[in-house]
């Protein structure tokens, strides 16, 4: 069987490229933060929504692309950074489990007003912050709808990408970014032993991400195996291109830009202004929270919304790095949620398989009414049975 893609899928490629390509030099030149995030994620959607985009990203493009962003993560991050996290990770981990907290009371409510559509399970899973691959995982295991739990998760995530601009030109009272990667000032050139090392820290950590199971392997394998060597101080700094991360940041605006279709706003049509209501709530208490954050550790209050906010890792860091902010930080935190989330899982799904139990139990255990204008019969006496004689 021919599995090359035709004419048409093609052109649709060339066509979202295109677009994506020139909305990136417009928000690189209006200084819009992680530009090219921005750039793919609103081009495939737009796309998407007109049924002109392509259907999928294929897993392994997109496993490669989160190795790549997971070393350029780690060239945003330098060794002294690192060292001063640490005194700071009570109050890391403080506003990540109040963020979770608050986004899973949102579920509760969004359950409270949509019940006929939206079980509670569901609810809650596709209102918690970050972490949306897993989470579409377990809705299947705690009796959930998967699919609406995706496409809410989705939508938050297109929702905060989107939102990022306003909310950071208020947080950082009006001032400009450096223009980050597009602007030239990122590397654009390395040697062939630079590249070798940066190959070898992603294809590692990703191996070794598979085998411990962590949550996004191919992102925070590499991710933390840099780290772990930055510190240690065993491998010289690492370097990465920017057209590449431009290029990587793109890719995975479109991976969530293209969930968003026509069928998915039909799934979600009914929920969808309580759903934007609750991210915007969100995108306000985690300012508050990232504002209380800045004030105890002493950092500013955009990298404290970034290290709280809701949209997730890609975004928050690359735009830290743009407004020259604590990238450390900020990636910690943002990782911190991740795996607080996959530690929490098995309880999440023990928690929301028990109220979906009880909740069939009271539906099967209440008694059935008799028609109007007939009277109740006895209950029949169960026979005995035969071993009861004796």
């Amino acid at each position: 069987m021919d599995t090359r893609p035709g004419p048409e899928s093609v052109n649709q490629w060339l066509l979202l490229a295109a677009i994506t390509a020139a909305l990136t030099s417009v928000f690189s030149i209006a200084n819009v933060p992680a530009a090219p995030l921005v750039a793919g994620t609103l081009s495939a959607a737009a796309l998407a929504l007109l049924s002109r985009g392509p259907k999928v990203l294929a897993s392994s493009i997109v496993q490669v692309t989160q190795s790549i962003l997971g070393v350029h993560l780690v060239t945003l991050v330098h060794r002294d950074q690192l060292m001063t996290v640490f005194p700071q990770l009570p109050w890391i981990v403080t506003g990540a489990i109040a963020t979770l907290a608050i986004s899973a009371a949102g579920g509760f409510a969004l359950h409270r007003v949509h019940h006929a559509h939206v079980g509670r399970p569901t609810a809650i899973l596709a209102s918690i912050a970050g972490g949306s691959t897993s989470l579409t995982t377990l809705a299947k295991d705690a009796g959930g709808d998967a699919s609406i739990v995706a496409s809410l998760q989705c939508l938050r995530v297109i929702a905060v990408t989107l939102s990022l601009p306003a909310v950071v030109y208020i947080l950082s009272s009006g001032a400009s970014a450096d223009g980050g990667l597009v602007s030239g000032g990122s590397l654009n050139r390395m040697s062939f032993s630079d590249f070798a090392l940066a190959a070898a820290v992603a294809s590692c950590g990703y191996a070794l991400g598979r085998a411990a199971r962590l949550p996004s392997a191919a992102l925070l394998g590499p991710m933390i195996l840099g780290l772990t060597l930055e510190i240690v101080g065993v491998i010289p700094e690492l370097r990465l291109p920017g057209f590449i991360a431009v290029l990587a940041f793109g890719v995975i605006g479109w991976q969530a830009g293209l969930r968003f279709t026509v069928n998915t706003v039909k799934e979600i049509a009914a929920m969808l202004p309580t759903t934007t209501a609750l991210v915007a709530v969100l995108i306000v208490v985690s300012c508050i929270i990232g504002w209380l954050l800045a004030r105890l550790d002493g950092g500013t209050a955009l990298d404290g919304y970034l290290a709280m906010s809701p949209g997730g890792i890609y975004a928050a860091t690359e735009t830290s790095a743009n407004y020259s902010g604590d990238v450390a930080v900020v990636a910690v935190a943002q990782v911190t949620r991740i795996f607080l989330i996959t530690l929490l899982t098995p309880l999440i799904a023990a928690l929301l398989s028990r109220l979906s139990g009880r909740k069939r139990a009271t539906l099967t255990s209440a008694p059935t009414m008799p028609p109007v204008g007939r009277r109740p019969q006895p209950l029949a006496r169960p026979a005995s049975p035969i071993w009861s004689s004796k």
